[in-house]
């Protein structure tokens, strides 16, 4: 429910743009591609019910909450037994991916059963399950100077490694070892065994990290109409300044809205349920 006013208005900014710059705007196309749209408003579109998509980074939103449905069950039922299924899963889904993908790219093509996203969104999740387990362990010791340095070292070797490498490289097999990478990084930083919380701790960064999501929101519908709307003679410099700062602003439209709509629910919702429900 937190995410939901984001989603949407990132929806509605990609179908209005999209539509003014990219597509016909008539009532006829207006009315037809949202029909066509629906399972993606839903969040449901990687069940297979895809038909039209507008914003392109749903599609990571819709895996995750698919497979969250399947595998939070699981954590209920199974408890702690759980993290020896993720890790078993985990290790046989990266490896059939290893084998028949060789990569994580082209996330929307379809196995005839199951989309690729979907299966990287149950191992990232499975994944990510079991850093959860092993940062609860390394979170019960204190750490000398010496065990802090080292770890923090670490963290961010691997962090830096894996920016560079996704800089130069196209997707391949060494995807995952940059999977693994983040996975060690990720939980050292949760175990409270580095510095990170001596640097982190602030406000600053409390709301960047409120704002990642409104930017991760708002910038792809950008990078396919920014040829649309920019002079033909602006190289891919001015290009990208350009990008870049149009989704900056973007997101900071897409979030400061969906604040504004939680308070007025925050402050409305008692009246607009009495007005439903008796």
């Amino acid at each position: 429910f937190r995410l939901i006013p984001n989603i949407y208005i990132g929806w509605f900014i990609s179908f209005i743009l999209t539509h003014i710059f990219v597509e016909p705007h008539s009532f006829h196309a207006l009315s037809t591609g949202f029909i066509k749209s629906i399972p993606e408003i839903l969040l449901v579109a990687f069940s297979g019910l895809r038909w039209k998509l507008y914003l392109g980074v749903m599609w990571y939103l819709s895996a995750m909450l698919l497979s969250m449905s399947v595998l939070y069950p699981l954590l209920l039922k199974l408890k702690e037994n759980f993290f020896y299924f993720a890790f078993v899963g985990f290790v046989f889904i990266m490896g059939f991916l290893f084998q028949t993908v060789g990569s994580f790219s082209a996330p929307t093509e379809h196995y005839g059963y199951i989309y690729k996203g979907v299966l990287y969104s149950f191992t990232l999740l499975l994944g990510g399950s079991i850093c959860y387990k092993v940062s609860l362990f390394l979170y019960k010791y204190n750490y000398s100077l010496f065990s802090r340095i080292a770890f923090s070292v670490i963290e961010w070797m691997l962090i830096i490694l894996s920016i560079a490498y996704m800089q130069v490289h196209k997707a391949f097999k060494g995807d995952y070892v940059i999977v693994l990478f983040f996975m060690i990084s990720i939980t050292i930083c949760f175990s409270d065994a580095s510095f990170d919380k001596i640097l982190f701790n602030r406000s600053i960064f409390y709301w960047l990290g409120d704002y990642s999501f409104s930017l991760y929101l708002g910038h792809s519908y950008w990078r396919n109409i920014q040829r649309y709307i920019l002079p033909v003679s602006w190289d891919y410099k001015d290009r990208m300044i350009a990008y870049t700062f149009i989704s900056l602003v973007t997101g900071l439209l897409i979030m400061y809205i969906s604040k504004w709509l939680k308070m007025i629910w925050n402050k409305k919702r008692v009246k607009i349920r009495k007005l439903l429900f008796i």
